[in-house]
């Protein structure tokens, strides 16, 4: 992703970190683009395993990444229940 993503500035800490230099030949916000790019073999992307959920990336190799500072967490938030309706609270 572009400089501003929120994944793009924790990657680009973690290889600062690591005292390694990324080369980066592309930026794609979008996702299912940025996977277009990585299927035709133009290259390859650091991505949450979610990325690769679509049956049409099943075949993209993929390796695990380990590392302490680049953990990205993923928050729920909703409206209180007297603001849901029977469906928002059923979909809850």
């Amino acid at each position: 992703p572009s400089g501003p993503h929120g994944l793009r500035s924790l990657l680009a800490e973690a290889f600062k970190r690591a005292k390694y230099e990324p080369r980066i030949v592309a930026e794609v916000d979008g996702l299912a683009l940025l996977m277009d790019f990585v299927r035709s073999g133009m290259g390859a992307t650091i991505q949450p395993g979610a990325a690769l959920a679509r049956a049409e990336n099943a075949t993209l190799a993929s390796v695990p990444l380990a590392e302490t500072y680049a953990a990205r967490p993923n928050l729920i938030t909703s409206v209180s229940d007297e603001e849901l309706s029977p469906a928002g609270l059923a979909a809850r």
